[in-house]
């Protein structure tokens, strides 16, 4: 017993001191994302702070995505960058690098082309520099719900795409807008769309947009992710 007893004592307080040793504070590790209706975007935020006293560190995320509902992707915005679905994996040169005290909102963009109800898991992993044994999982629940009102936008399609300076839209039937938001969701080009155009990108850079095709009544008809080369 006189062994054992010094030996639970070390472990108990080896426990207290990698406790001690966690300077990442997430506010939410369990959001709710909801689509409806014509909502094509949503965006959640949650607060990510050092909560240390002893000098930098160093933050990356993984991210994991489980069974979205078809045509929805993902975004994901640290304190330096935003990235696509294709990258699900801080870069490991670019660290979001925090001072003590520092906080930055972790940004999730959810994006849906098309009307399909289902629901999925988007998980993020989060965690220090040489701790990722104690990463923090921030769990992101997905969930689209249709509206009533049913179209056709089978004809409706942006092409080039990828583009290089320029798109063009068939099938524009009763389309007046088409408007070009980064996927942010800031506004970057609105375009009046009539007959056979084409609409002059050229002065973006390099990346994915999302182009939002409005109806003449102001309802969404389609929301087209576009590759601007």
């Amino acid at each position: 017993m006189k062994q054992i007893l010094p030996l639970i004592i070390f472990t108990f307080f080896s426990l207290l001191s990698l406790h001690a040793q966690q300077n990442l504070h997430v506010e939410d590790t369990l959001v709710h994302i909801s689509l409806k209706g014509n909502e094509i975007l949503k965006e959640v935020n949650v607060p990510v702070k050092h909560i240390g006293d002893k000098g930098n560190i160093n933050v990356y995320w993984e991210r994991i995505t489980n069974n979205l509902p078809a045509n929805h992707i993902s975004y994901i915005c640290d304190n330096n960058l935003c990235y696509g679905p294709d990258l699900s994996l801080c870069p490991e040169d670019n660290p979001n690098i925090m001072e003590p005290g520092y906080e930055f909102n972790l940004k999730l963009y959810v994006e849906r082309s098309g009307l399909e109800e289902g629901s999925g898991l988007v998980e993020i992993l989060l965690w220090e520099e040489g701790k990722k044994d104690q990463a923090i999982k921030v769990k992101y629940l997905v969930n689209q719900v249709n509206s009533s009102s049913q179209f056709s936008k089978n004809a409706l399609k942006i092409y080039p795409n990828p583009a290089d300076d320029y798109f063009r839209i068939d099938g524009v039937q009763d389309i007046t807008q088409a408007i070009v938001f980064n996927i942010v969701g800031e506004e970057m080009l609105r375009f009046y769309v009539a007959g056979e155009r084409s609409y002059d990108i050229s002065s973006l850079n390099s990346g994915i947009y999302l182009v939002k095709l409005v109806r003449n009544n102001g309802k969404i008809a389609k929301t087209i992710r576009i590759s601007k080369r």
